[in-house]
């Protein structure tokens, strides 16, 4: 008999916001840098953060100057209930001092994307253990 699978998803919220963060303050630069590892909004975890890399990546591919006013205003622009764009707005002020060296975006950007990637091997593997004890079932 196998302990159940309580792992915590692995994830490093204070990474992602030194992301998001970077990307507010240093624009479209700091966006494209990021996009090019980060792949998928769903590395972001925290509360509002895979909705705020959305629009900086959007934002970005459009050539729309980034800060943390612009993004906020695309964020309600693009349809954010209002209780939602308040509450992302208040992440965005907390983002802007989040993180400590502009230039260790990339060093930030892998801590989120490797986190990203070890919860998706922990959700595989939770898959896997599910499938090999069910015997009425082909694997």
């Amino acid at each position: 008999m196998t302990a159940p699978f309580d792992a915590q998803v692995p994830q490093n919220l204070d990474a992602e916001m030194a992301v998001l963060g970077a990307c507010c303050v240093r624009g479209i630069e700091a966006v494209e840098e990021a996009a090019a590892v980060i792949r998928s909004q769903l590395a972001f975890l925290g509360p509002g953060h895979a909705a705020i890399w959305t629009v900086l990546c959007r934002m970005a591919a459009a050539g729309t100057p980034i800060d943390l006013l612009t993004v906020g205003r695309e964020l309600q622009r693009t349809g954010v209930t209002t209780e939602r764009a308040e509450a992302l707005s208040e992440t965005l002020l907390r983002l802007s001092d989040s993180f400590a060296d502009a230039g260790n975006v990339p060093y930030y950007v892998a801590m989120v994307w490797e986190a990203h990637l070890r919860a998706k091997l922990m959700a595989l593997g939770h898959r896997m253990r599910s499938q090999a004890g069910n015997l009425g079932e082909d694997v």
